[in-house]
């Protein structure tokens, strides 16, 4: 049965639409979908049932198109895993598709005529398979085993993977099908952890084909691991980690990211919400993430959530949570989810429905610029946010304000009847349904250290009087209940304890600075950020503080990648460096010896030079700085960072020219430092 008519939601619908519902399990919440897939053109979308059945609807009109029947399953009036098509893909040309089910194997139909082609892996499970995007291969669990097959050669088997003694989860290729990535079990894999990197057949060499690369320490049961679309990162879903004497069902379920090179963890991602079972869930009552998914571009990723029906949607260049949606009902978990090439994203699971919305993706600004002076302020007009994000009955509204700076500020407004004393405890738990409502703003800091957090705001109805202010989407206890003054626009830094508001910046580069409110009716109009503990921005600008701070992004280019002087090496011994490493200056080198880049910049005006550089010794060496051969600082400071792999940055502010630009640093009467890049940011003809 086919629902056309909307369904309510728990965020703003600008990022998620909803499109339509489909029930197709006639049991309801006593069946299940575990399986569902777009085809690669968008026209098709085949989900299953808790019966071993999948059904093929054309996405246009959801008319149903097939039924593919893998196995007769009787109905025992719960959820049963032997009826559970766990696994549906499509080929590159969506003329097959692929059906895995427990202890059936892996079935390949042909998508227009429904006729059953191939039946592989007879009397295994199968809870992952995938057909390659370049069109060669298909890869499919069975059981602890993974065996590839050549689609262009009668499925014949070509390479058999050994991954665990339990089962494999999932299998995901890489967009460029060089890779093949498998999340499996944790029951003593095979002297490898339970998430598995592959080569794939892509080497002229044949003994580099499936060959085994690296595994990534995922702590528990790996459910499903995909490549991102640019090859930098897995992303693993699955069970947290627990002790012999913890319930299963009081254990969140995990999601992490890796880089997908190093194997280094990137992010974990916090989830929280319900962790009860209903009484005729899946047996194990184990709470798991169960499925994780990419948008089209890499630059979002879908987690299924707990066992609360909930969606959250994840922006990858800093993993802030920015959406959320109920996507099945409550206590019943998502299963499965998928994302079509136009950007529609199908959501199954033991509602036994499937939820599909339109992704709206939001627009990825630039991040915001410090201004490189000694007080390394960061001034941000909060309406001008990343992220807006409606939470646990609240939400931050726009108000137009003529006695604001800009004109507009936000004020915490409830959307529902949730209490102002649920939100003072919950800000920043990984439950959309009751944190307090967040804005993101994407900072990209330029100096280590203690800023100083001033507020410029006022005191809303219900005596609302305070905020929170986070770091990438962690409560910070310094910057917890910054108190708001009274009728009038004022600037605050003290918090409830009357010390002064501040957060602890430790790495260079990008942070998420998160406002959040603690009480309802408060209004908020700018932040300030600053290294300088004696700035008053109430003596600024008439009370309104400095200007805002500009967004801009940066160009990178490594130093290794630049034109070395005689004399100068490529090293990597230093860890904490960007790129294949960085360049040294050694003391042999004589007087006259340069670093220098070429750069092309569209437009001539200003820019921030931004040297990223380490320097173990306890005296500055300073160097000349040139751009196009003209001397523009004789004696650039470049002082001690404490020790040779404590990397930080030194900024100048220079003239280029539209086109093409040389940037030189030379050493001449000292030994220069160790320099790992120079960043290159245009600043606006409107920033003095």
């Amino acid at each position: 049965m086919v629902i056309f008519v909307p369904f309510g939601t728990s965020f703003n619908e600008t990022i998620l639409t909803p499109l339509y519902k489909i029930q197709v399990d006639p049991a309801g919440t006593l069946g299940a979908t575990d399986g569902l897939a777009f085809s690669n053109d968008g026209s098709f979308l085949a989900a299953s049932d808790n019966l071993a059945n999948a059904y093929l609807y054309r996405e246009s009109d959801l008319t149903l198109q097939q039924q593919f029947n893998h196995t007769t399953i009787a109905f025992a009036g719960r959820h049963q895993s032997d009826g559970e098509i766990n696994a549906i893909d499509f080929s590159v040309d969506d003329k097959l598709m692929l059906t895995g089910v427990n202890d059936n194997g892996t079935k390949v139909w042909d998508v227009k005529t429904g006729a059953l082609l191939y039946h592989l892996n007879q009397g295994t499970n199968t809870d992952g398979a995938a057909f390659s995007p370049n069109g060669k291969w298909m890869a499919a669990a069975a059981n602890g085993m993974v065996k590839v097959f050549d689609v262009q050669n009668n499925f014949v088997e070509i390479a058999s993977i050994n991954a665990s003694s339990d089962e494999v989860n999932t299998v995901d290729w890489s967009k460029d099908s060089e890779f093949l990535i498998l999340a499996a079990d944790d029951g003593a894999p095979i002297n490898k952890s339970g998430v598995q990197l592959y080569t794939t057949g892509n080497s002229i060499n044949p003994a580099e084909n499936w060959q085994f690369i690296r595994d990534y320490n995922y702590p528990d049961i790996a459910k499903s691991a995909r490549i991102s679309p640019d090859n930098q990162y897995v992303a693993v879903s699955g069970r947290g980690p627990h002790g012999p004497n913890t319930p299963d069902n009081t254990v969140p379920g995990l999601v992490l990211i890796y880089d997908l090179q190093t194997g280094e963890l990137v992010a974990d991602l916090k989830h929280q919400g319900n962790l009860l079972p209903q009484p005729l869930d899946d047996r194990d009552r184990r709470v798991f993430i169960e499925e994780i998914a990419w948008t089209p571009d890499g630059n979002y990723l879908f987690t299924s959530g707990l066992i609360d029906g909930v969606a959250r949607i994840y922006r990858a260049k800093d993993w802030s949570l920015v959406g959320y949606v109920q996507a099945q009902d409550t206590n019943r978990a998502i299963e499965k989810i998928d994302i079509s090439v136009d950007g529609k994203v199908a959501f199954g699971g033991d509602e036994g429905a499937v939820y599909v919305y339109q992704f709206n993706a939001p627009e990825i600004l630039d991040p915001i610029q410090s201004d490189r002076s000694p007080n390394n302020l960061v001034t941000i007009e909060v309406e001008n946010n990343d992220t807006n994000l409606s939470q646990g009955g609240f939400t931050w509204l726009d108000r137009n304000d003529a006695t604001a700076s800009g004109g507009k500020a936000v004020q915490a407004i409830a959307t529902t009847n949730t209490t102002i004393d649920q939100i003072d405890t919950n800000f920043s738990t990984g439950d959309p349904l009751v944190d307090s409502p967040k804005l993101d703003f994407r900072v990209n800091f330029t100096e280590t250290g203690t800023y100083y957090v001033w507020v410029r705001g006022r005191e809303g109805f219900l005596g609302g009087n305070s905020v929170h202010v986070g770091l990438n989407g962690e409560e910070v206890a310094t910057a917890e209940r910054i108190r708001i003054g009274d009728n009038n626009w004022g600037w605050d830094n003290q918090n409830r304890s009357r010390a002064a508001a501040t957060i602890q910046i430790t790495e260079l580069g990008e942070s998420t600075v998160n406002l959040f409110m603690r009480e309802v009716g408060t209004s908020v109009d700018k932040i300030l950020l600053t290294t300088n503990p004696n700035l008053d921005p109430n003596l600024v600008n008439g009370g309104l503080g400095p200007n805002e701070s500009f967004r801009a992004s940066s160009t990178r280019f490594e130093a290794e990648d630049a034109l070395l002087g005689v004399g100068l090496n490529v090293a990597s011994d230093n860890p904490g460096f960007s790129g294949t490493g960085f360049v040294e200056f050694p003391g042999r080198v004589g007087n006259n010896v340069s670093l220098e880049w070429t750069v092309n910049v569209a437009n001539a005006g200003n820019y921030f030079l931004d040297f990223g550089y380490a320097n173990g010794r306890n005296f500055d060496r300073p160097m000349e700085l040139s751009v196009n051969n003209a001397v523009v600082d004789p004696s650039i400071s470049f002082e001690s960072t404490g020790s040779w792999s404590n990397w930080e940055i030194n900024s100048s502010t220079v003239s280029l020219a539209g086109g093409t630009n040389t940037i030189k640093l030379t050493a001449n009467s000292i030994q220069g430092a160790d320099f790992d890049y120079l960043d290159l940011v245009a600043v606006p003809p409107t920033v003095v």
